[in-house]
């Protein structure tokens, strides 16, 4: 979902996949209106990304992936508290390639694509992850991390609004028809 004051980025929006596109100055009814069929579309559709570790197939969900990296001709998948080794017989690119068209994850570099979900601060030169692991970020990629993870931390923010709303709205309507 792209949100702007600029009718100017909207092709741009699509051409990247966006849901939506909206304009500023937003109303509750317009982002009620966007948000619902956006959650409806995606809420339990856990993306699985397909991994042969030790010959052996395995389907991790999106949201378990913190960073995938490329060391040494092996693809090493970074979850919470382990790290999976892909065959070198599939290339990092090749793994990550479903990724890059998903909006949780930005390419920090060449070798290193990271799951913005579970990114808890950006420092001066890498990520900051929820378990405590640093993630870098190319000097030529920085300016991007900056504004992808702003972007995303404000599209979590309204997301969390919308749902703090929702369940106030469902409340208020359950205590007035219990009267």
């Amino acid at each position: 979902i792209f949100l702007t004051s600029s009718r100017e980025y909207a092709l741009e929006g699509y051409e990247v996949g966006a849901f939506r596109y909206l304009l500023k100055p937003l109303t509750y009814d317009k982002l009620e209106d966007t948000l619902n069929p956006f959650l409806r579309k995606f809420r339990g559709k856990a993306r699985k990304l397909p991994l042969m570790v030790e010959r052996t197939p395995l389907y991790i969900p999106y949201s378990d992936l913190y960073y995938l990296s490329s060391v040494m001709r092996q693809t090493e998948v970074h979850l919470e508290k382990k790290v999976l080794k892909q065959s070198s017989a599939i290339n990092f690119q090749k793994t990550v390639a479903p990724l890059l068209s998903d909006s949780r994850f930005f390419l920090c570099s060449k070798g290193v694509i990271v799951n913005l979900q579970h990114v808890s601060e950006l420092e001066k030169d890498h990520f900051v992850l929820n378990n405590g692991e640093e993630v870098p970020i190319s000097r030529r990629n920085l300016s991007q991390a900056k504004k992808t993870f702003l972007d995303f931390s404000l599209i979590i923010c309204v997301l969390l609004y919308f749902v703090l709303i929702s369940q106030q709205n469902t409340d208020i309507l359950k205590t007035e028809s219990k009267k």
